[in-house]
């Protein structure tokens, strides 16, 4: 008897055990929901903090635009970050004094269902082999190929055109983009970049909602981040001064683009259909830098088609 007695205190006490763990887990996913919501009511609202943003959403381009929102609540000074894996890759171990100054973001579950918090580090709190910085000089292979993979992710015709006032310029009415050849390469990575942001939002005309004036932030920022990555000139003033005589309502279409836990009604709507194409840009984009520096074999790089990458 004392036997079966026993026995059900123990099963009562691994069940009470599971409600705890599951109360707590459920706390700690709606503390994080509540952090996540405040930060993107912070980037939308704060010209400061939506720069900062872009410069987190650009060093971190594998995370969505909620893990970064979540990142930037808990470490105002963070910069590059990753899981310890992640670290890892990159000949890099976090330092055991910061082992337990993670912050919280979403991944996905090693089970390939849901989603699980998941400690990450900012590059400070991490030591070992130092970070490649790439910066696209002018006038070099890297920055002619960079140029063609741009290029290569316009959907619509283009057309080369002097007349123009800017290194590039995308008509949503004819539905064609004009390049001006008189630009150096630095505006015309910053122009072309921009201006493929609007080709991508227009989406051949699938998108109903889509105007110049609505969009030309969201077109800016997708151009900014890529600039900022790649080490290509950008006037921040100009850009900041763009944001604050922007219309609040309008000022982000940005989504976040994993299938993250559901957000609050306002924060939702305020966000809308954005960087997906971005992150394939820089990833085929550091695909060029990376070959053109460890190969110098001609034809290395091949046609691809939007979304795709460069097959090498």
């Amino acid at each position: 008897m004392s036997i079966i007695a026993n026995l059900g205190n123990i099963i009562n006490e691994k069940n009470q055990s599971s409600e705890l763990w599951q109360a707590q887990r459920q706390a700690d996913r709606e503390n994080t929901n509540a952090m996540q919501d405040a930060g993107i009511v912070q980037i939308t609202s704060d010209p400061d903090a939506y720069l900062r943003y872009l410069n987190c959403q650009a060093d971190n381009p594998s995370y969505s635009a909620g893990n970064v929102a979540l990142v930037m609540v808990q470490d105002q000074g963070a910069t590059i970050f990753g899981t310890k894996d992640r670290w890892k890759s990159l000949m890099r171990s976090v330092s055991p004094t910061e082992e337990k100054n993670g912050v919280k973001i979403y991944t996905r579950s090693s089970f390939g269902k849901g989603y699980v918090l998941t400690d990450v580090y900012d590059v400070r709190q991490t030591s070992g082999r130092d970070l490649k910085h790439t910066a696209l000089q002018p006038d070099s292979k890297e920055m002619t190929e960079a140029l063609k993979t741009l290029l290569n992710y316009c959907v619509v015709p283009l057309v080369s055109d002097e007349s123009i006032p800017m290194p590039a310029l995308y008509d949503p009415n004819q539905m064609k983009m004009a390049v001006n050849p008189k630009y150096n390469d630095a505006e015309a990575f910053a122009g072309i970049a921009t201006e493929i942001a609007h080709v991508r939002f227009h989406a051949k005309g699938y998108n109903q909602n889509y105007s110049r004036d609505d969009y030309e932030l969201d077109a800016q920022s997708v151009g900014y981040m890529i600039c900022h990555r790649f080490g290509v000139p950008w006037d921040e003033g100009a850009f900041g001064r763009r944001f604050r005589t922007g219309k609040a309502q309008q000022i982000v279409h940005f989504e976040f683009i994993e299938k993250m836990p559901p957000l609050s009604v306002g924060v939702a709507e305020q966000l809308g259909n954005g960087l997906i194409f971005n992150s394939q840009i820089h990833a085929s984009l550091q695909l060029v830098v990376r070959s053109e520096r460890e190969s110098s074999l001609p034809n290395r790089f091949y046609p691809f088609s939007p979304g795709e990458g460069i097959r090498l």
